[in-house]
């Protein structure tokens, strides 16, 4: 299937993090298809993230947001990629690397696109493999279904520029760091501001870095250190993790953005220890992944998502285990 196809065309419909995490996939792709021309489809926000993807021939913004005219503007969006990509009779491949539940029609999107080609989606393909089987394997997986023999370790990856790096170093300075990012996709995973400023205030003294806040504008903040949310891009958010020993926040893209530049990650997560590990919210299928890292999660018997109950004294263990096994504690990039 993969073999034959020359023009292929991957849907991915969804948030930064899974975006993230659907890099391994494409760097795979690349490599069972190597003459193809393959084209990405994300959100608006997570295109420049992928702008650099060296695994992919182009990348377009497609608003996946909802609507009464949404099924039009998909179609208008399926011609403009079909026609883009001298495929006026449809990609020959299209694939869905997701398993969630279609919101944004993507599955509509994919089959337009697609007109005579072949459309493979993972929610249908991948029915044999547990479902906590974290979102990097899972995607490998479907691939594999798809026909690619895999020799991917799954390592995570992202693409900065220069300036990105520079606008890093000119606002953290020469300084060790610690970033912290106090939102998330709803408020239920959100752990409390005055907890996170709790634990920022005893890391500076502890350790002696500057904390760093991140995140998208209108994202709670908490005040201390240095507050860059609503500041940055998100390849600028990078560069300033990357310069970073550890990041603490919630289940969020930039949990996931850490990890693909390499820096520790302790996850506030607020799926309750012995849940269901194939819940959407569960760290089995979400965890930060390539890097040390720690989730600290509710006590067992807890609610489903139940953030309120983790203390700050259980969060500060994890950041001092994190950063006394890390090989980046406190260190500062040249």
């Amino acid at each position: 299937m993969l073999a034959e196809a020359r023009r292929i065309l991957v849907i991915r419909p969804d948030e930064i993090g899974d975006v993230v995490l659907t890099v391994p996939f494409l760097r795979e792709l690349r490599r069972a298809a190597p003459v193809a021309k393959i084209a990405l489809a994300v959100k608006p926000a997570c295109r420049e993230l992928l702008e650099y993807c060296p695994y992919v021939d182009a990348v377009y913004a497609v608003d996946f947001t909802s609507g009464s005219a949404r099924l039009l503007r998909h179609m208008c969006d399926a011609w403009a990629l079909r026609l883009g990509h001298e495929s006026v009779f449809g990609f020959d491949l299209v694939l869905l690397p997701r398993r969630g539940i279609d919101h944004g029609d993507a599955g509509f999107l994919s089959h337009v696109a697609a007109g005579r080609g072949t459309v493979m989606t993972a929610l249908g393909s991948c029915k044999a493999s547990p479902n906590s089987m974290h979102e990097v394997m899972w995607n490998l997986r479907f691939l594999e279904h798809c026909g690619a023999t895999l020799h991917d370790d799954g390592r995570l990856e992202i693409w900065l520029t220069a300036a990105d790096r520079r606008f890093a170093a000119e606002v953290i300075g020469g300084v060790s760091c610690i970033a912290f990012g106090c939102g998330a996709g709803d408020a239920a995973r959100r752990w409390p501001l005055d907890r996170f400023a709790a634990v920022a205030g005893r890391l500076a003294c502890e350790f002696g870095v500057l904390t760093v806040q991140l995140g998208a504008s209108g994202e709670p903040s908490f005040g201390a250190g240095l507050d860059l949310v609503g500041h940055t891009t998100l390849r600028q958010a990078a560069a300033v993790m990357e310069r970073a020993a550890l990041f603490v926040g919630n289940d969020s893209g930039l949990k996931h953005l850490a990890a693909a530049v390499g820096t520790p990650v302790v996850e506030i997560s607020a799926f309750s220890r012995c849940g269901d590990p194939d819940h959407p919210n569960s760290p089995a299928r979400f965890h930060a992944w390539g890097v040390p890292q720690r989730v600290v999660q509710p006590p067992p018997g807890a609610s489903v998502l139940a953030i309120t109950e983790i203390d700050v004294a259980s969060v500060m263990a994890a950041c001092r285990d994190v950063l006394a096994t890390s090989e980046s504690a406190c260190a500062v990039p040249a």
